[in-house]
């Protein structure tokens, strides 16, 4: 399960569900490989992924769209990941999935991370 990391520019250890341990916490990043703004960070962002100038179906009808940023979107990035895994490995524990996500991530690509220990973005499948 992943879950966002919150969108207040603070450690998200306090935050729920982003600091529980089996959940894969998802940070947000902008259009210039950095952290969005106001994505949280810390020990506890296991990942992050595109955050920023995210098109979504939106209310109104069934074409609508709107532009969005956060890490919810960025969080539904790794779930749509998380599932193309799955469809091709089966179900993997949290931990597996974790450790998959990051073999397949680009390691030290961001900047202004704020103290977190991971540094990945997942590759475009």
């Amino acid at each position: 399960m992943q879950a966002a990391a919150g969108n207040s520019n603070v450690d998200a250890v306090n935050n729920s569900p982003a600091r529980v341990a089996s959940v894969i916490t998802v940070g947000a990043t902008n259009i210039n490989d950095a952290r969005w703004a106001f994505s949280n960070f810390g020990a506890v962002v296991d990942i992050f992924a595109p955050g920023q100038h995210i098109y979504s179906a939106w209310i109104g009808s069934n074409t609508d769209v709107a532009i969005l940023n956060g890490t919810s979107q960025a969080a539904g990035y790794i779930a749509g990941l998380v599932a193309t895994i799955i469809s091709g490995r089966g179900q993997l524990t949290p931990a597996a999935m974790s450790e998959r996500l990051n073999d397949i991530a680009l390691p030290n690509l961001l900047v202004n991370i704020r103290t977190s220990l991971s540094n990945f973005v997942p590759n475009a499948l």
